[in-house]
């Protein structure tokens, strides 16, 4: 069963890293690496996945093997954290 509600502390903390403008692009990708597949939730403000896996020009954005989600949400900050403060995570890779 998924665990529904972040401890005290962990909600605590997150306060004080939340940025000003929580609004930005959550996305969900299953990456192709050297390593195996690999699943990556994450918060970004730039326009595409792309964009963002290519940014520091490594190369990142040839990993990408399926994109699942890509979307501008009001309180993106706060869903990838509730998403990665959860057991639901795990979910995500079955």
């Amino acid at each position: 069963m998924a665990k529904l509600h972040a401890s005290l502390y962990t909600r605590f903390k997150r306060w004080f890293r939340r940025p000003s403008d929580p609004a930005a692009n959550v996305n969900y990708v299953r990456l192709n690496s050297q390593q195996g597949l690999l699943y990556k939730i994450g918060f970004t403000t730039t326009a595409s996945l792309v964009d963002r896996m290519a940014y520091g020009g490594h190369g990142d954005q040839k990993l990408i093997d399926k994109e699942f989600f890509f979307t501008q949400l009001d309180d993106a900050w706060d869903v990838e954290q509730t998403l990665w403060c959860t057991d639901a995570n795990s979910a995500l890779t079955k």
